[in-house]
């Protein structure tokens, strides 16, 4: 029985106006999907490209002979079809290349092209154990040569196609992007005090706090370590190094001296960028009668229309509104969108709703990394309406920038822009 022969259109990331088609090796014709990246040839010197499959068929181009698609990357599609018309129109209202709407959709690391750099993870160990024989050539030679390219990396591992080792290693966060790291969030590393192993013991610190009790400023910092870190109750807490200085009034040599006299130990711990909400989730307020009353006409203005603008200024509870809203998304089991003009400038708004909502939110933006930001796209990609009508999912709820829009929604039941009179949008 002969196989039929298929073709795939393909975005290229790339400033060009039109799709270009590939030829579908045999192997592949039962598993290609519209959605999905595959590796293609592009240009003279063959250079290779992620692209993402636009359309499937049979009919090759008149126009030239077509490539072999190089290989395929994904076993499923990453991007789907709502995502695609949006590209489309996209496109389409603003005049652009559909290859400049991929570039400005895709995190960079579902992009990888020959020239792309790569180096290894900031500060983090790895775990040899866990790499095939060819992951590990990459890794001995990135740590001789600090960064490869695709291109030097293919010639390391003599093979041509050397993407899907590439994705598998930035998947085990052991390779990044070097551009990733240009833009990169640094880990907030912060310095933390804890009592040594023999000041923890009662009859120890007795004695200590005795000995220190000539020093004013070490007695003070002492005493004032007790009381931050809660230790004589049983929600003890950990005490920042900076903390206890401004709490005590002291000096770092005071509290220097005490990690000399072997009483205090300094540890590094990473910070997170948000609140911890972990344990501390809090309900929303019932609304005040004005808010109910904005509620109630944004309900009924939904009816009959798909936008309603709430007007309000600072500090006249519109938030506890939007909670509401994003609450009644979340048991139809949809998806919410929460667009700020900047990050940056809006964590605390980031914190009060998370304390609300916990890691059902997610936050995507330019400033984090392309790894965090493709395992952000990845759980609102992995959405499973199903189980979101039971129970809410992690990241069904998206706060971000404009880039955010692109993520790949399947159920988006609610979008707010919040100051959206912002020149930014």
């Amino acid at each position: 029985m002969v196989e039929d022969t298929f073709f795939v259109d393909v975005i290229l990331p790339l400033p060009v106006p039109n799709f270009f088609t590939y030829r579908v090796p045999l192997a592949l014709n039962k598993q290609l999907m519209i959605g999905q990246r595959v590796i293609v040839p592009f240009g003279k010197g063959g250079k290779l490209y992620t692209a993402l499959i636009k359309k499937i068929h049979n009919q090759p181009p008149k126009e030239y002979e077509s490539k072999y698609i190089d290989a395929l990357l994904d076993d499923r599609p990453i991007v789907n079809n709502f995502q695609l018309k949006l590209w489309d129109w996209i496109a389409e209202y603003y005049m652009a290349n559909p290859g400049d709407v991929f570039n400005a959709a895709l995190p960079g690391a579902l992009k990888l092209a020959g020239e792309t750099k790569l180096v290894l993870y900031p500060d983090k160990k790895i775990d040899y154990s866990t790499l095939s024989d060819k992951e590990y050539l990459v890794v001995e030679a990135l740590e001789v040569r600090n960064t490869l390219t695709l291109l030097e990396v293919s010639e390391v591992l003599s093979v041509k196609n050397v993407h899907t080792f590439i994705q598998s290693l930035i998947q085990k966060q052991v390779i990044v992007v070097y551009e990733e790291v240009k833009d990169k969030f640094k880990p907030k590393m912060v310095a933390y005090l804890k009592l040594t192993a023999f000041a923890a013991k009662e009859e120890n610190l007795k004695l200590l706090f005795d000995e220190v009790s000539n020093s004013k400023k070490q007695l003070s910092a002492l005493m004032a370590f007790v009381q931050l870190s809660n230790r004589y109750q049983k929600n003890q807490q950990p005490v920042e190094k900076i903390v206890l200085q401004k709490t005590a009034n002291v000096s770092a040599a005071i509290i220097n001296k005490l990690v000399e006299k072997g009483i205090f130990e300094v540890y590094e711990q990473q910070k997170n960028r948000f609140y911890d909400y972990a344990n501390a989730l809090i309900t929303d307020a019932t609304l005040n009668e004005h808010q109910q009353q904005a509620f109630t006409t944004i309900k009924q203005k939904f009816e009959t229309k798909d936008v309603v603008l709430l007007h309000g200024v600072t500090g006249s509870g519109k938030t506890e509104i939007y909670i509401k809203l994003i609450k009644e998304a979340l048991e139809k089991g949809e998806q919410v969108l929460y667009l700020l003009p900047e990050i940056a400038l809006t964590t605390q708004l980031i914190v009060r709703l998370q304390k609300v909502f916990g890691d059902t939110i997610g936050v995507y933006h330019s400033k984090f990394n392309e790894n965090e930001r493709v395992e952000v796209w990845n759980e609102v990609l992995n959405f499973n309406e199903n189980l979101a009508q039971k129970t809410p999912q992690r990241f069904q709820i998206v706060m971000g920038a404009r880039s955010s829009m692109y993520l790949p929604f399947s159920k988006l039941g609610l979008i707010i822009i919040d100051e959206e009179h912002e020149n930014t949008f």
